[in-house]
């Protein structure tokens, strides 16, 4: 297996500072490249500032939503590696392609210019979903990354000079995100692996259709009120401080209360409509705005935290990322054939965000998680305390296995893990308390969660269901080969 910021052992990270730390375990180098994906995406294609208020969001996103979705289903590991220098490369050209140009007078280039970006930057979106998830913290680095975006794009509006300059040198800076290399990253499972399980807390496909509904509410507003709002700014890009404020203080619960979070961000986006009808004028405008670049925040990161710990990250974000976008362009071609209607679009957005609500209503009343294997009873015997560093007790100290036959662990996960740490996980997913578990090998209690936080920390998870994932996917995969 290639080596991973996920599994370098302790031991090799205790000779190095902590800024190195920090970028080696995945705050660095992927959240800054990330990063400056993410201003390229907000400041330029995406509706951004350097992008001509003529311009349809349509014209970008269609395109990427698409290729997005095509890359998700099909793509393989190594072709993805044979894409990126490509995709960096068009798209840094036709971004100073773009820069060099006049929009106002050539608007249907401009428009196959953008058609051109969406398809080409599909595979650096893609790149990023892999680098993301490889990371020890990937909802932290993919935070971290949204807000270094945001923020820089912020900058990049106050600052003085063109925007032909400013394309010109986010197009210069563009290839760098080809920097972190992704073949170091690619520790896949077969890409046929199934996907779609309801055995997280999020069952993926109501993810996506509320995803659809929500960013196509997102696009209805943003489009709404973005032409108004960018009359009367006084500091244009300063509501983007909205979405990092928000992005900072809610990395701390997405992985915990995700369903509770994106319930937060829909209240949100009503209050957003609410504000737009009872303030009138600049107050209004701002403060709506504000309030869906928050809810837009929580959305996002909850959507990230659901698809950087999937077995297939490419697979996962394709149709996750793809679908955001799609509804985003769905939300302003709403908003055209609306004729911009104030009162239409409120009203069309709320039936949306209410058939969203219902959609995370069903997921909270999905059946229940199965058992992930048989129940048994424990081994006897003791097992060694957790050692206290990285090296592992060797296997001849371990008492015998049990006599009876548990479903294996996947190979995925078993190439990660300790004997001990094996046999701690099989215990625990036959849903016994940890007293229990504690109790048949003849640890304490605390060991035992010493032995969970480990577990967890090697795969790249933060919470039970994630765990249950990982081995349900394989196992529901390896059904049909053991009963013909």
């Amino acid at each position: 297996m290639p080596p991973t910021s996920r599994f370098v052992s302790e031991r090799k990270f205790g000779q190095k500072n902590a800024f190195v730390r920090v970028w080696s375990e995945g705050l660095g180098q992927q959240s800054f490249w990330f990063g400056i994906y993410v201003l390229w995406l907000t400041s330029f294609p995406m509706s951004g500032a350097l992008l001509p208020p003529e311009m349809r969001i349509t014209w970008f996103a269609l395109p990427h939503a698409l290729a997005l979705l095509a890359l998700g289903r099909w793509l393989a590991p190594h072709a993805l590696q044979r894409l990126l220098p490509l995709a960096a490369i068009g798209t840094a050209f036709v971004t100073m392609f773009y820069a060099f140009g006049a929009p106002g007078a050539w608007s249907s280039n401009a428009a196959v210019a953008l058609w051109v970006l969406g398809l080409t930057s599909a595979p650096l979106s893609i790149q990023f979903g892999v680098l993301l998830g490889s990371a020890r913290w990937p909802v932290a680095a993919a935070a971290l990354g949204l807000c270094l975006g945001n923020l820089g794009s912020t900058l990049l509006e106050l600052a003085p000079g063109s925007v032909g300059g400013k394309l010109a040198a986010l197009a210069c800076i563009l290839p760098g995100v080809l920097w972190p290399r992704v073949s170091q990253h690619l520790v896949l499972p077969q890409h046929d692996e199934p996907l779609f399980v309801t055995a997280t807390p999020m069952s993926f496909w109501r993810l996506l259709l509320f995803i659809a509904l929500f960013q196509t509410v997102s696009g209805l507003m943003y489009s709404h009120l973005w032409p108004s709002y960018r009359e009367q700014a006084v500091w244009p890009g300063v509501e983007l401080l909205a979405y990092v404020f928000t992005v900072l203080f809610a990395v701390r619960y997405v992985t915990r209360q995700g369903v509770g979070c994106v319930l937060i961000a829909v209240a949100l986006a009503v209050a957003a409509f609410t504000a737009q009808h009872a303030a009138h004028g600049p107050v209004g405008h701002h403060l709506s705005l504000f309030l869906m670049l928050c809810a837009a925040g929580i959305v996002d990161l909850v959507l990230l935290s659901e698809v950087l710990v999937r077995p297939n990250r490419i697979r996962a974000y394709g149709y996750a990322v793809g679908v955001m976008v799609l509804g985003i362009a769905l939300g302003e071609t709403l908003v055209i054939g609306l004729k911009g209607s104030e009162t239409s679009v409120a009203l069309f957005a709320l039936v949306l965000l209410n058939l969203a609500t219902v959609a995370l209503f069903l997921q909270r009343n999905a059946p229940q998680r199965r058992s992930v294997g048989p129940t048994a009873p424990l081994p006897p015997g003791p097992l060694a305390e957790p050692p206290t560093s990285e090296e592992q007790t060797p296997a001849s100290v371990l008492p015998p296995q049990p006599a009876y036959v548990r479903a294996p662990l996947p190979t995925h996960i078993t190439d990660r893990l300790s004997e001990q740490e094996q046999r701690v996980l099989e215990a625990a997913m036959e849903n016994r308390p940890y007293r229990e578990i504690a109790q048949a090998f003849g640890i304490s209690e605390s060991s035992v969660k010493t032995y969970m936080q480990r577990i967890y920390r090697k795969l790249g998870i933060y919470r039970r269901g994630q765990l249950e994932g990982l081995l349900t996917d394989d196992r529901d995969r390896a059904a049909p080969a053991r009963n013909p």
